[in-house]
């Protein structure tokens, strides 16, 4: 029998309705569960956390007037947590989320960065080329 849901980390799996609440719900996916277990979840969302506290100081030293400023936009990022459009996210130069080096971590605003991979060469919005997006992303900053 296949299982319902399979926990992407540690494969835990799920065979019946009862067993899906070990898991983390999100209504739009298969069943209403992620593949994702909560025990794990709570794993990833403290390493997330942590990561983001070690790299606030890192982003600071790396600006002359020690204020932590968007990769995009370079306003200031005043919120270090949470999801609103003006809190910090932890952006990968490289596209590689495992590579902790922090020459490939820098800070950019929520909002900013949804944009960017919304409208970037990598998403499924991409109509041009680099010259045009740049003229786009100037007018969306505006």
């Amino acid at each position: 029998m296949k299982p319902l849901r399979v926990c992407r980390v540690c494969g835990l799996d799920a065979f019946t309705e009862a067993g899906l609440e070990l898991f983390v719900r999100n209504k739009k996916s298969a069943h209403g569960f992620l593949n994702l277990c909560k025990s794990c979840h709570r794993a990833e969302t403290k390493q997330r956390i942590y990561r983001t506290a070690e790299f606030i100081e890192v982003f600071r030293s790396r600006s002359p007037d020690r204020f932590i400023r968007c990769h995009f936009c370079t306003e200031e990022i005043i919120r270090l947590t949470g999801s609103r459009s003006d809190s910090l996210v932890i952006h990968s130069l490289d596209e590689n989320h495992e590579n902790w080096n922090p020459t490939n971590k820098v800070p950019t605003h929520y909002g900013c960065h949804s944009r960017y991979h919304n409208t970037g060469e990598k998403s499924f919005n991409w109509k041009g080329d680099e010259a045009s997006y740049q003229a786009k992303w100037q007018r969306v900053k505006q």
